[in-house]
C-alpha cells in the first residue's frame, strides 16, 4: 500500500501553474498538456487517496494521452498535401535589369506579388533584359528565377 500524500493538492497546484507559465512563455505543447493533467489529477486526488506514485504515473499517462488527442485532431488535421513550388507561385515576370549568373537583377512580374510588382531578383543562368521568367522560389525578399519555356 502505497503512503498518502498529504499536500497532493497543493504539490499538483504548483506543476498546473509552473507548467501554465512555461506555456505561455515558451508555447511548447506538453507544457499545457501537463498542465491540463495535473489539473484532472487535482480533481480525483480531492475524492480518492493516492500516493505520490501514483499521481506522477497518472499524471504522466494524462499528459501523454492529452498530446495524442491533440496531435490526431489538431496538428495531423492541419497537415496539407505537398504541392510544388511552382504551383504555390505561379508567377512570371519579364527581366529589367540583366541578371547574371548569382547576382542580383531585376524582374517586373505581370501581377503583383505582396504588393509589389518590381522585385530582385537573381538566378543560376544569365537572363537578359527584356527575356520571360518564372518564379522558382521566393527567399525573403529575393526571387529566384529560371527562364520561362
Amino acid at each position: 500500500m502505497q503512503n498518502f500524500f498529504p499536500f497532493s493538492w497543493l504539490f499538483l497546484l504548483v506543476i498546473i501553474i509552473v507548467f501554465a507559465f512555461f506555456y505561455k512563455k515558451f508555447r511548447i505543447n506538453i507544457f499545457l498538456s501537463i498542465a491540463i493533467a495535473s489539473s484532472i489529477v487535482l480533481f480525483f486526488s480531492f475524492s480518492i487517496k493516492m500516493g505520490i506514485v501514483s499521481m506522477i504515473l497518472l499524471l504522466s499517462f494524462l499528459a501523454i494521452i492529452i498530446e495524442i488527442i491533440h496531435y490526431v485532431f489538431f496538428i495531423a488535421a492541419e497537415e496539407e498535401p505537398y504541392i510544388t513550388k511552382y504551383q504555390q507561385i505561379n508567377h512570371h515576370g519579364r527581366v529589367i535589369k540583366e541578371i547574371k549568373r548569382g547576382e542580383k537583377g531585376q524582374v517586373l512580374l505581370d501581377a503583383p506579388l505582396l504588393g509589389d510588382e518590381i522585385w530582385s531578383s537573381i538566378s543560376e543562368y544569365d537572363i537578359k533584359k527584356g527575356e520571360r521568367v518564372v518564379i522558382d522560389e521566393i527567399r525573403g525578399q529575393i526571387l529566384f528565377v529560371k527562364k520561362e519555356k
